[in-house]
């Protein structure tokens, strides 16, 4: 995958492999602006930004009740990863996620 790192004023792109990607390849998207961290110019760590916003692609029918109790319910956003959403959230809606731990933060208005 080619990413511009953050911060880089030369605009180059550079090459990174899945094996440094790790967990945050599913998060990445066109346009993110994410932290790389090079040694000797190679890339070997990746940060990604605090709060990502994805849509949620499915997500399980709300129950009558449910949204009166801090439940939760599982979801899976647009980039295919699942995650725990309020009873609330339905397919179609964007939500800000934390990418580091998966965990919904808010619904996006």
């Amino acid at each position: 995958m080619k990413i511009a790192p953050s911060g880089s004023e030369s605009y180059e792109q550079m090459t990174i492999g899945d094996d440094v990607l790790g967990d945050a390849k599913p998060w990445l998207a066109e346009g993110m602006k994410a932290s790389v961290e090079t040694l000797d110019g190679v890339p070997i760590g990746l940060t990604l930004p605090k709060s990502i916003e994805v849509t949620v692609r499915e997500a399980e029918a709300t129950m009558k009740g449910q949204t009166a109790a801090k439940s939760s319910k599982p979801a899976v956003l647009e980039n295919g990863v699942a995650i725990q959403v309020p009873a609330f959230i339905e397919s179609g809606q964007r939500i800000r996620v934390d990418p580091s731990e998966k965990r919904y933060i808010e619904r996006v208005k």
